[in-house]
């Protein structure tokens, strides 16, 4: 039953591809894991209501392990804000892909992914400009609806056990089988952390999955971000089914410094101070002493010399 229905999800979601012109686009990674992308990844009701029905949204719509396990997501880590998803056109190039920016309750939002070539994981940044002369405040939602369906069970979160609330940075859910799904809606210390986390989500092929909902206010004139991290199988590619290794590695996501480079080291600065529910990354450089002319200074040894020698006598 559940490959008929996901099957006639394919089929509808391709026939209204066909119809308005977009394409489905993917990314694999040197490491072999693979991740499609949708752009009618849309539902009928909102981030954790309603079923999908091939509406405008640009999300991942699924991804495979590099052992080949594959449905790892029923679409996952999209952009609603206030209730209406991101679906700028989708483009991608190496390990990256981005979503182009749309304007959502006189916000700019946007959305990077850059995927790991060295584990299972990857990164979404989520970019709010205020073009603005007055703060904006909106609600920001971010659904994960798992390929796991009906097996879906919590295996363990930050926190060491199997209770996921908005104490915990990152959980783990797990099929039973091979599906194994690592969430990472913020990092300890962060500025702006979840007001409620869901693990019921829009319908398809099930609700089962993981979802975040944050209030996010936009000073005038500015940017703000949000950084989602997210692994499948172990993360590490060494297989799909151990969890165990997959919950070793996900400890990595308990500090920004502590993630596999391969996810981190690309960040700007001027990204990391924007980024609010992130903590630990590296401050700006402090602004440095301008130096004084050389003539000033000699000026300044001689006078300095002259006070001296007259304390003296």
């Amino acid at each position: 039953m559940k490959l008929h229905i996901k099957l006639g999800l394919a089929l509808a979601c391709t026939a209204w591809m066909a119809s308005n012109g977009a394409q489905a686009q993917s990314v694999t990674t040197t490491l072999g894991s693979n991740w499609d992308f949708t752009a009618t990844g849309g539902t009928d009701g909102g981030a954790f209501t309603g079923s999908c029905e091939s509406s405008p949204a640009s999300l991942l719509s699924d991804a495979q392990s590099t052992d080949g396990d594959s449905d790892m997501y029923d679409n996952a880590w999209g952009i609603w804000v206030d209730g209406v998803p991101l679906s700028g056109a989708i483009t991608t190039s190496g390990s990256t892909a981005s979503v182009a920016a749309q304007t959502l309750s006189g916000l700019s939002v946007s959305a990077d992914y850059l995927f790991s070539d060295t584990i299972e994981a990857f990164r979404l940044l989520a970019n709010f400009t205020n073009p603005t002369g007055s703060p904006l405040s909106v609600t920001v939602e971010v659904p994960a609806n798992f390929g796991s369906d009906s097996g879906t069970a919590l295996v363990s979160t930050s926190s060491g056990d199997t209770s996921f609330t908005t104490a915990d940075n990152w959980a783990q859910t797990w099929d039973g089988s091979s599906e194994i799904n690592t969430s990472v809606f913020y990092l300890p210390g962060g500025a702006l952390t979840p007001s409620a986390y869901t693990e019921t989500v829009f319908d398809c092929s099930g609700t089962q999955g993981l979802g975040a909902t944050f209030p996010l206010t936009v000073p005038a004139n500015s940017t703000r971000r949000l950084m989602f991290f997210a692994g499948i199988a172990e993360i590490d590619g060494t297989g799909s089914t151990d969890t165990a290794n997959a919950t070793a590695n996900a400890q990595q996501f308990n500090s920004f410094a502590s993630i596999d480079s391969s996810l981190t080291a690309d960040l700007s600065p001027t990204a990391l101070s924007e980024t609010v529910n992130v903590s630990g990354a590296l401050p700006a450089p402090p602004t440095p002493v301008p130096a004084l002319p050389l003539s000033l200074l000699v000026l300044l040894a001689g006078g300095l010399g002259g006070f001296a020698l007259r304390k003296l006598k």
